[in-house]
């Protein structure tokens, strides 16, 4: 019988032991899957702020560009405008 019982105390130190390095395993990929998500928030966050100082920079040249020339730029689009119409027009 004491040889029975010690094997059972050895599977209960076994099973308690197993028990405790499963959740440490899960509570290290539990915290690394947080940090790996924060990581990527802040890449995110990031890239879309460069983004967003890109496109301000390109809207201020283009402002700056369209600044002056308001007039002839309205003549284009009228002239365009005119010119596709003509050709969807066409019959064949």
């Amino acid at each position: 019988m004491s040889h029975s019982r010690d094997i059972m105390e050895e599977l209960h130190a076994l099973k308690r032991e197993t028990g405790q390095r499963l959740k440490t395993s899960a509570d290290e990929r539990q915290q690394f899957s947080d940090e790996k998500a924060h990581s990527l928030a802040a890449d995110v966050k990031t890239f879309l702020t460069d983004i967003r100082d890109a496109l301000a920079l390109d809207e201020s040249e283009l402002e700056r560009a369209f600044a002056g020339r308001v007039v002839p730029a309205l003549a284009t689009a009228l002239a365009v405008g005119v010119a596709i119409g003509v050709i969807l027009r066409r019959k064949p």
